[in-house]
């Protein structure tokens, strides 16, 4: 091979060798920011983070009533004799579970969002709504190409 078609596939590998590299190191990157949660938290007031915090712990026995309710149910559909109207009041203890669940956390965005000026309100509920909206686009495009 000649000269200029071995610096040529040099250049090329390198090019490659860089791009992997830099899509490693971005993804590493990403990865770090989404496990370190006490990472710095752009524009979020410091009492908005005491409060969510908060919310988080409160809302923590909810959750886990609601995750044994679900469990609960699972284990009595692998269950081999199986009763439907054991079944149905399984379920409609985890409804009731989720819904105490949510309605709780209900509260507490009301409660959040007395504590916000008009602007703050939008800024942060459009910001979640708009995100809600996207991973439901995506879903619905992983949905469609199975």
């Amino acid at each position: 091979m000649s000269n200029r078609t071995l610096t040529v596939l040099v250049l090329i590998s390198l090019a490659f060798n860089i791009a992997f590299l830099a899509g490693f190191i971005y993804k590493q990157s990403r990865i770090r920011s989404f496990l370190n949660p006490d990472g710095p938290k752009p524009n979020i007031p410091p009492e908005r983070i005491e409060f969510f915090e908060r919310m988080k712990h409160d809302m923590i026995p909810f959750r886990e009533d609601f995750e044994k309710s679900k469990k609960d149910f699972v284990m009595e559909l692998v269950n081999p004799d199986f009763n439907e109207e054991i079944l149905n009041e399984k379920l409609d203890i985890i409804l009731e579970k989720q819904i105490r669940m949510e309605h709780e956390l209900g509260k507490r965005l009301i409660m959040l969002r007395k504590e916000m000026s008009p602007e703050e309100a939008h800024r942060f509920f459009a910001k979640h709504h708009f995100r809600n909206e996207k991973f439901k686009e995506r879903l619905k495009k992983l949905r469609e190409l199975k």
